[in-house]
């Protein structure tokens, strides 16, 4: 892990600003995210109505009507589940300022948490095809739809970037112990060189 190579003139002020910076980074991500999700459900279901022509023939326009007013509603609640299941992950380990920074994932690629997260709010696009009859005999959806797991390049620069300011935070973090045990340090010597 590198570390910045400054030493930080307020490392708490800096911390702060590194921690509002997440928060940024983060909300940005959800947003880019929602977007995502939002155009990745129609490119499933019309990958759907496509592929399974036959089915979508015998469904007609009122069912089909009925399976689009179904999918409008969960693109409308895009922002809400995105929120819950992808906003809650403990990647963001800002929201919480406790010792578990240090947990944070710094491998490659998409932290896991977030992944399945995201799986889980495209997955919401499942019990609709499966009640329109596209998805019968399993849960899993076909090979050739579009890959819920293939995400913008855009996702994976906020998480470069959010994880470029935990790293910043962590060394920030050092610097505020280091400093207040010098405090401490300099305060227990005052006291004895008084008594």
């Amino acid at each position: 892990m590198s570390q910045p190579t400054h030493v930080p003139k307020n490392p708490a002020d800096e911390l702060e600003q590194a921690i509002r910076e997440m928060e940024s980074v983060s909300r940005a991500f959800m947003s880019e995210t929602e977007k995502f999700v939002r155009s990745w459900f129609w490119r499933c279901a019309e990958y759907y109505v496509a592929r399974y022509y036959e089915r979508t023939k015998d469904l007609g326009p009122t069912k089909l009507a009925d399976m689009k007013g179904m999918i409008q509603q969960i693109d409308a609640n895009t922002q809400a589940l995105v929120a819950r299941l992808v906003g809650q992950c403990k990647f963001w380990t800002h929201r919480v300022r406790g010792e578990q920074w240090s947990n944070i994932d710094f491998s490659k690629g998409m932290p896991k948490d977030v992944a399945d997260a995201i799986n889980s709010v495209t997955g919401e696009i499942k019990p609709i095809l499966r009640r329109f009859g596209y998805l019968p005999t399993s849960d899993k959806l076909d090979s050739d739809c579009p890959d819920p797991n293939a995400l913008p390049e855009s996702l994976m620069t906020f998480i470069d970037r959010y994880r470029a300011l935990v790293r910043k935070g962590l060394f920030l973090r050092t610097e505020i112990r280091a400093a207040e045990e010098d405090r401490k340090k300099r305060e227990a010597l005052e006291i004895w060189r008084k008594a």
